[in-house]
């Protein structure tokens, strides 16, 4: 086997989105030695430059702390209240206050910086005007500069975190690969965080980023931290059709801007039988899951999806409209690659767009493991069942500050640990080993059926019988991953970089599962044929972690008093 490297650090983040660079920030302006691993390169990869992107701070604040046009009847308190609401409940109250207190100084600080502001709305399910209109690129970008200006803090790009390595309950490092070269590299650290976003891409179809396979998620469950809230996730309407829009969110753009309506393949506009009022202004859960269940009754298209129009919209408005949100966003058109709107729908359906649960966290981010810290969206706790509109962006800002002081902290009194050259060996074998062609299992085979598995099961609409097939399908390619085999050499390997995701889609899956069929009701995001309304038994969140090598699930009394208001799915 080819030698490895290993490196030492005081504060290792995993991850380089907003949340990660944000972490690594505040890690190093308390005095720490940081170094951050990204998949792919600085400021670039992640969800958080793709993002269009409404960052919410109280409109009171937005007032007096950055000189917008808000409304001063507005609070912090209300702001929170909203995001409780939009929550269905379930949120962390602690987290949400901590989250709506500091969220104007963390935008402030990123409008310092240099973030340019590009326009001030309101968001759905706002009281009041709350969006502070900031590209995702340039958010990204911001963030990267204020990296660089930090010359000590160290970026590993093309490097992927594999495992995170426990002793005794306590997280000393990491096994990692470079896939630039083919290496490994164990790091060893006093403290860890993890920013690695959601897990989206264990769906097929997504309107994220393709590197947002849930691994840091499964890293920390497999290190023993809870998860928490992992049945809820957002969908919202993508292209399915063509291939190079697949998961672009155009259409729901389309929908709630500039009143497109939805219809199935009989020609039916659907949404009057679930929202006669709001019909294709309704909530996002209700539009997934009632084109889910089109799709699956047979109402759907050749592709697979329902059909999104906006002929109904005169044209030299629709051309206006189009002409104003292009100019709002980063300069892709997606009209070019889509047919004439004015007389064609675009087939769509509803794609993985935010994970609203993820890695149990306190308010100041820790995990329950010493020494480990999750920030940004791969942690739960403050969306509950739903995430309010523009709340990502600030959380990123939020919990990543925190996240960063709380590692340097605890690395200010840690001592470095370090696995034997024997753990060492046996862990990266098993990685070597796929090359070795003694294995029979094709990795890519089984992603894609671990995808199809989980739109089937864990997407918008579910059922006992198909959550208990999901399980089976992750034990049964779990017992493959011994057996895998790639070809070609090990850098830039895309089957090897699939093979080693397969552990991760498993576990995402299987907890998401278990959780779902754990809550026999049905409620925001999570709709159960079986169980199709909210059950007040059930009010509570639920929490699954790896215990004695089995999966254990809790039910925790929630925070929160139960909200009036919400609408019922």
């Amino acid at each position: 086997m080819k030698n490895y490297n290993h490196l030492i650090t005081d504060v290792l983040v995993i991850g380089s989105g907003g949340a990660g660079m944000r972490a690594a920030i505040s890690a190093h302006d308390d005095g720490a030695n940081v170094m951050i691993l990204s998949k792919g390169r600085l400021g670039v990869s992640g969800s958080t430059v793709t993002a269009c992107a409404d960052v919410s701070v109280d409109s009171n604040s937005i007032t007096k702390l950055l000189g917008f046009n808000g409304d001063i009847e507005d609070s912090k308190e209300q702001f929170a209240a909203d995001t409780i609401k939009s929550g269905w409940g379930l949120n962390h109250k602690e987290l949400v206050d901590v989250f709506a207190d500091q969220a104007p100084r963390r935008v402030k600080e990123l409008i310092d910086w240099g973030a340019k502001v590009e326009n001030f709305a309101i968001s759905p399910g706002h009281t009041y005007r709350r969006a502070i209109i900031i590209k995702g690129n340039n958010f990204a970008h911001t963030l990267a500069r204020q990296i660089r200006l930090r010359p000590t803090i160290q970026v590993l790009e093309g490097v992927i975190a594999l495992d995170i390595i426990v002793k005794d309950r306590c997280a000393t490092g990491v096994y990692a690969v470079n896939i630039m070269n083919g290496e490994f590299t164990t790091i060893s650290a006093k403290s860890i965080i993890i920013a690695t976003g959601g897990a989206m891409n264990v769906f097929p179809v997504t309107t994220a980023p393709n590197d947002l396979m849930g691994d840091g998620m499964a890293m920390a469950y497999r290190a023993g931290a809870k998860m928490v809230d992992m049945e809820f996730q957002t969908f919202l309407m993508g292209c399915c059709s063509p291939s190079s829009l697949i998961g672009n969110n155009y259409p729901f753009v389309l929908m709630c801007r500039a009143g497109a309506h939805l219809y199935n393949r009989e020609g039916e506009r659907f949404m009057e039988k679930w929202d006669p009022e709001r019909r294709e202004k309704s909530t996002r859960d209700k539009i997934a899951v009632a084109s889910t269940l089109e799709i699956l009754e047979g109402r759907g298209g050749r592709n697979g999806g329902v059909w999104v129009s906006v002929r109904h919209i005169p044209k030299n408005l629709f051309e206006y409209y189009t002409e104003w949100y292009e100019g709002k966003k980063t300069g892709f058109d997606e009209k070019d690659f889509l047919p004439d709107l004015m007389q064609d729908g675009i087939e769509s359906m509803p794609s993985a767009h935010f994970w609203n649960g993820g890695i149990k966290i306190d308010t100041d981010c820790s995990t329950g493991i010493e020494g480990l810290f999750a920030a940004g969206e791969c942690a739960g706790g403050i969306h509950g069942a739903n995430r309010l509109s523009g709340n990502a962006m600030s959380e990123i800002l939020v919990t990543g500050n925190i996240a960063g002081h709380s590692a340097a902290r605890t690395a200010a009194s840690a001592q470095v640990t370090t696995p034997s050259k024997e753990e060492e060996y046996a862990y990266y074998k098993k990685l070597e080993d796929m090359f070795c062609g003694n294995g029979s299992e094709d990795p890519v085979v089984l992603k894609k059926q671990l995808q199809k598995t989980a739109w089937e099961t864990i997407g918008p609409v579910r059922e006992q019988k198909e959550l208990e097939r999901a399980i089976r399908i992750c034990d049964e390619v779990e017992n493959k991953i011994p057996h895998l085999c790639c070809h070609g050499d090990r850098v830039y390997n895309k089957e090897w970089i699939d093979a080693m995701s397969l552990a991760n889609m498993c576990d995402i899956i299987r907890i998401t599962a278990a959780a779902a069929a754990h809550r026999k009701e049905s409620r925001s995001s999570h709709y159960r044929k079986d169980y199709n309304k909210p059950n007040d038994s059930m009010f509570c969140n639920i929490t699954v972690e790896k215990s004695n090598g089995q999966l254990k699930m809790s039910n925790c009394s929630v925070s929160t008093q139960k909200v009036q208001g919400v609408q019922q799915i």
